[in-house]
């Protein structure tokens, strides 16, 4: 036991000594950080470049200059931008002070400032490199350099070396700064689809073709802005989904210019567009997209903008919301309601007349044409009949035909608080039906098998069904 407590004491001895020798550690044996672990310098780089102004406005620029993947230049010509490598693209005005300014604005992580390194750019990737000068009307010139991707470059983001023209100092910056500072034709074009405020959109037209599928217009009679639906015909619409397609305009953006001021639209399906998309906003300023042929890779549709020939591609899983048909963005279902709320639901289907009545929801207490239902599988039926009625809906928006056929449906639905809601359905055809509540037209036609169809496709099949489970 002696042995036992003096090994123990020992031990504790021991890692008390360690301790202390961590926590001695720093002050024993301190010396410099290496130079080499110093996180690098952020500066901003025409600021610390020591060539000429260390800012530059955007009325400061007449003619910016590039090399990346082509040779551009745009110069500012009697106030306006244009391009002389590239006369029939359009250049944005506020695309190009964004250059400016990110230029100005750069900030790059300092390597070097010797002398002996920065004088061989070989090594850099900056001797024969891509680079983008900004011309002043002072005379100066300022010149950013771009090489090669850096060794401390991670797997999330990607540094290049770079260095002002004229400039003892190296750095590193950003892949993502250094590709929105070289000139493309995609950087200094319009970005955006439709320019106008997208808050102030108030009426959204569709073609197909030339025709017409959908004219939608804001309603501002209420305290919240609404949407009804006047082509082609005038019903309420669904505020909420036609409020989705104003989100999705928002943020349609252009991929890329194929080709400006192009005299072959035909070739891009663009000469009598598949189809288009009109906006106007409440400044009554108006806006359209013309969507022409599928690229060949099947992931961008060709485009024009505003009635141009200049030719633009715009990707094509953001022109999704697009394929939603006209009764998408109405209110399709003929009728629904809680349960909760309902007495009665009297059903007349051609000459056959059904009584459905909730006695007591809480309970599931049900009667189907006087006789109370027994049994979870006979209950769960008669909510299946309750919700085969709550589907009926129209497929296709058309304007009603003076001529109505054969009445196929009648639901009369009485409330708890007594009252009565009727829905009606007429023959369109041998195929269709259209649809009434309360002796107004909905908008629309529904399929006849949502009435006529065997379980669980319509309601006389769900009738047939839980007629077989009824008690003798």
């Amino acid at each position: 036991m002696k042995t036992y407590k003096s090994t123990m004491i020992a031990l504790i001895v021991l890692l008390v000594v360690i301790a202390g020798f961590f926590i001695a550690w720093p002050f024993i044996f301190h010396k410099e950080t290496s130079p080499d672990v110093v996180p690098p310098t952020s500066e901003r780089m025409l600021a610390s470049s020591s060539v000429g102004t260390n800012t530059i406005n955007n009325g400061d620029v007449v003619k910016i200059e590039s090399n990346y993947n082509e040779h551009f230049i745009v110069e500012k010509v009697n106030g306006i931008w244009t391009s002389t490598t590239h006369p029939q693209l359009k250049i944005y005005d506020i695309a190009v002070d964004t250059l400016i300014t990110s230029f100005s604005g750069l900030y790059g992580s300092l390597i070097t400032e010797d002398e002996a390194l920065v004088s061989n750019l070989k090594q850099y990737g900056l001797d024969d490199c891509p680079y983008v000068t900004f011309y002043l009307k002072s005379g100066e010139k300022h010149t950013l350099k771009i090489g090669n991707v850096t060794e401390k470059t991670s797997d999330y983001m990607q540094y290049k070396y770079a260095i002002i023209d004229g400039s003892k100092k190296l750095y590193s910056i950003q892949a993502t700064d250094a590709k929105q500072l070289l000139v493309t034709k995609i950087l200094l074009m319009r970005l955006n689809v439709f320019t106008l405020n997208v808050s102030k959109i108030n009426n959204i037209k569709r073609y197909i073709k030339d025709a017409l599928e959908y004219d939608l217009q804001a309603d501002y009679s209420s305290d919240a802005k609404a949407w009804n639906m006047i082509a082609p015909i005038k019903i309420k619409g669904d505020s909420d989904k036609i409020a989705q397609i104003t989100s999705a305009v928002g943020t349609l953006v252009l991929e890329d210019i194929t080709e400006a001021n192009s005299a072959k639209l035909d070739s891009y399906g663009l000469v009598n567009p598949g189809m288009k998309l009109v906006i106007t906003d409440s400044d009554k300023v108006t806006q359209s997209l013309e969507i022409g042929n599928i690229t060949s890779n099947n992931e961008s549709y060709y485009c024009t903008l505003d009635g141009t020939n200049d030719v633009y591609t715009v990707s094509a899983i953001s022109l999704q919301f697009l394929q939603e048909s006209s009764v998408s963005y109405t209110k399709p279902n003929a009728y629904m309601i809680n349960i909760k709320e309902l007495s009665t639901i009297d059903i007349t289907i051609d000459d056959q007349n059904y009584k459905m009545e909730v006695v007591d929801e809480t309970n599931e207490t049900f009667k189907f044409n006087g006789k109370i239902l027994v049994g979870k599988e006979s209950v769960d039926q008669f909510r299946s009949v309750l919700t085969s009625l709550f589907m009926l809906k129209i497929s296709q928006v058309e304007p009603q035909n003076a001529d109505l056929g054969a009445l196929q449906l009648k639901v009369v639905y009485t409330l708890l608080n007594g009252t009565k809601v009727t829905v009606e359905a007429y023959k369109k055809d041998e195929i269709s039906s259209y649809l009434f509540v309360d002796g107004k037209y909905i908008g629309g036609y529904a399929n006849s098998k949502q009435i006529y169809g065997a379980t669980p496709d319509g309601v006389m099949g769900e009738i047939e069904l839980i007629k077989t489970m009824l008690p003798s």
